[in-house]
């Protein structure tokens, strides 16, 4: 491969890592908004739960509501804990990603520097 063939595949690389990286961070926002969502849900969940357990609710809507409650309630620690992994694993994503583009740019200016030599 050429000097100039070198240059267009590494240009090529730098952009496909730029298009990913910025796919990532938009994964990551939404991903964190789930995450803040489903903590302020569970949290109105289980202040109804406990307004039901105070008698401040009677119906028997309230009862039904506070039933399901439980149950989310139950899966608090799983469904944040499997949302805050996937947090985790797209933050080490954005990384490796940068480590990637790093590498890139660098391989570039020695192509360029190369280039210059010719």
């Amino acid at each position: 491969m050429d000097l100039d063939e070198e240059y267009r595949e590494i240009n090529r690389q730098l952009v496909a890592a730029e298009t990913e990286e910025a796919s990532l961070r938009e994964l990551n926002r939404e991903t964190k908004e789930i995450l803040d969502n489903t903590e302020g849900l569970l949290r109105t969940i289980a202040n109804v739960n406990d307004q039901v357990s105070n008698g401040v609710y009677h119906s028997r809507y309230a009862q039904e509501l506070s039933a399901i409650g439980r149950n989310w309630v139950g899966y608090r620690n799983r469904i944040l804990g499997g949302i805050s992994t996937q947090v985790q694993n797209c933050e080490r994503d954005l990384q490796s990603n940068k480590r990637e583009q790093d590498e890139l740019y660098q391989l570039k200016k020695q192509v360029i520097h190369r280039m210059e030599e010719e």
